[in-house]
């Protein structure tokens, strides 16, 4: 179960988000709903894991995020090498 610490953890470094935390993130998104950051890091799990459920999900979840540009940039987040 993803307690403050972890969520946190996730919130800073979207990419710690682990396949097995996809769940617990969708029900933490469903309990809710007002929360935007449960559905953009649950979106962001799909996202880098290339889940299959994805677009349905995106469709599902893009409605509580009020900033669509930083939904934008955290799913298609490419770490620059410079």
């Amino acid at each position: 179960m993803l307690n403050f610490v972890e969520i946190s953890k996730r919130i800073d470094q979207p990419e710690l988000i682990k396949l097995e935390d996809l769940e617990q993130l969708r029900q933490l998104a469903e309990r809710y709903p007002f929360a935007a950051v449960f559905s953009q890091l649950y979106l962001k799990g799909l996202s880098m894991h290339n889940t299959i459920q994805f677009e349905a999900e995106l469709k599902n979840h893009a409605y509580r995020i009020p900033d669509r540009s930083q939904l934008f940039h955290l799913i298609h987040y490419v770490d620059e090498v410079v």
